[in-house]
C-alpha cells in the first residue's frame, strides 16, 4: 500500500511481508519497520540500517514514537489519526489513554458485554496460534515423560 501525504510526492510505503517490494519514487525515502511479538511497530531504519524511528508504548498503546521517519501504524491494525489522539481501526476508534474503543462494537453484544472494550481489557492476555501449539507439545511430552501417567 502506497500512501501519499503531499503534493510534493512524498510518501510512505507499507509493504507486506511475502510480498514483492516497492520502487519508491524519486527522492522517496523508504523506512523499514521491524514489529514486536504481538505485531506492533516499534522500530524503523532506512538502507543503511540506521534507525530513523522507535515506538515506545505500554500494553495498550499510550507512547509517542521519536525520530525523523514519519510512521502513523501504531497496535496491529491501527493507524494514528494524529492531533485526535485515537487510531482509527476500520469500523471503529481507539483511544490508548483509555485504552478503550470510542464507538461501541459493530457485532454488538456478541463481542462481549462490553461493547467498548479492547482484548477484553487485558493485553498480557493476548495469545497467537503458536502459543496453543507450544503449551500442547509441553503437555504432550510432560505426559510422555518416564515415570508419568497421562491423563
Amino acid at each position: 500500500m502506497y500512501e501519499r501525504r503531499s503534493r510534493a510526492g512524498a510518501g510512505v510505503f507499507h509493504l507486506r511481508p511475502g510480498r514483492a517490494g516497492t520502487r519508491a519514487g524519486k527522492g522517496t525515502t523508504v523506512t523499514y519497520l521491524y514489529a514486536d511479538h504481538l505485531g506492533t511497530p516499534r522500530i524503523g531504519t532506512d538502507a543503511t540500517k540506521a534507525i530513523t524511528w522507535r515506538y515506545q508504548s505500554d500494553a495498550f498503546g499510550v507512547g509517542t514514537p521519536s525520530g525523523t521517519a514519519s510512521v502513523r501504524l501504531r497496535l496491529p491494525g491501527q493507524i494514528d489519526l494524529g492531533i485526535l489522539g485515537v487510531s482509527y481501526n476500520y469500523y471503529r476508534d481507539y483511544d490508548p489513554q483509555v485504552g478503550r474503543y470510542v464507538e461501541s462494537d459493530p457485532i454488538g453484544l456478541e463481542g462481549g458485554l462490553n461493547p467498548y472494550t479492547y482484548v477484553g481489557g487485558v493485553r498480557s492476555r493476548t495469545w497467537i496460534p503458536t502459543d496453543v501449539c507450544l503449551f500442547l507439545w509441553s503437555l504432550a511430552l510432560s505426559a510422555l515423560a518416564p515415570g508419568r501417567s497421562a491423563i
